[in-house]
């Protein structure tokens, strides 16, 4: 953390430090709350809007969101009420074209909707459930963009708003032909 707290332009340091968060997060929830409560979150959310434009970094900041929000209700609200929400959108916004942002932001969307009802509503009044769907269409050929596209949405309980954003998106992956092959995601 004081890597991160120190060299907070250098783009190398952050999306290292970055990975090591997520490593060190990674299954143990004692290193889970000790990195939050030490301010690791907050670096983390600092290191996103400082580096915007580095996939590098906001592909690894959304690693370490996830590893930090996996079966952490508390880290998940805190995730989600301190900006990490939109910055995480934001990524997917900017980085687009890269399949890595992609699967990593849709796998920490996929953690911080998981049994948490008011990160799942938050999500899909910030637009979450269109922008997953974007994802897929622009990455039909990424396995892992779209285990975790589907990951996210079937953690959903969708509204009848989001689910009708849903069915009528027509999903080209292989397996996602049809409005009635993307509900396959809720399953």
């Amino acid at each position: 953390l004081s890597a991160m707290r120190a060299h907070g332009t250098s783009v190398d340091v952050q999306g290292h430090a970055c990975l090591a968060l997520f490593s060190l997060s990674c299954n143990h929830a004692e290193n889970k709350s000790r990195i939050v409560g030490k301010g690791g979150l907050a670096l983390v959310l600092s290191a996103m809007r400082a580096h915007e434009t580095s996939a590098d970094v906001q592909g690894h900041a959304c690693w370490a969101l996830l590893s930090l929000s996996v079966n952490h209700a508390e880290n998940k609200s805190r995730i989600v009420g301190e900006g990490g929400l939109a910055l995480v959108l934001s990524a997917m916004r900017a980085h687009e074209a890269n399949a890595r942002v992609q699967e990593y932001a849709c796998a920490t969307l996929s953690s911080l909707g998981a049994y948490h009802a008011e990160n799942q509503s938050r999500i899909g009044d910030a637009g979450g459930v269109a922008q997953v769907l974007s994802a897929m269409r622009a990455h039909e050929t990424s396995a892992g963009v779209l285990e975790y596209a589907c990951a996210t949405l079937s953690s959903f309980r969708l509204n009848d708003d989001e689910r009708a954003r849903m069915d009528e998106a027509v999903l080209v992956a292989d397996g996602f032909r049809t409005s009635a092959d993307a509900r396959q995601c809720e399953n």
